[in-house]
């Protein structure tokens, strides 16, 4: 029967802070949800469908009013 060797102060593996593990578990979970957003996306699509376009009119409305806003309080140039 082999023993492991307890682990010393003067070991490099004691010093090793535990960002790596936490980082890889972080991006595990991150990667888990974006997996289950597009599952949902594409199960319950018709929620998605409805929104888009109120999203994309919201976005024109705002573009069109910040662009003619700037365009009306400019001086007329000769």
């Amino acid at each position: 029967m082999t023993t492991v060797p307890a682990r010393t102060a003067g070991d490099p593996a004691m010093g090793r802070s535990p960002f790596a593990s936490v980082a890889l578990v972080s991006c595990a979970a991150l990667a888990y949800e974006l997996l289950l957003l597009r599952l949902s996306s594409i199960i319950q699509w018709h929620h998605f469908y409805a929104q888009v376009p109120g999203l994309v009119q919201g976005a024109l409305d705002g573009h069109a009013t910040e662009v003619g806003g700037g365009l009306a309080l400019q001086p007329a140039e000769h």
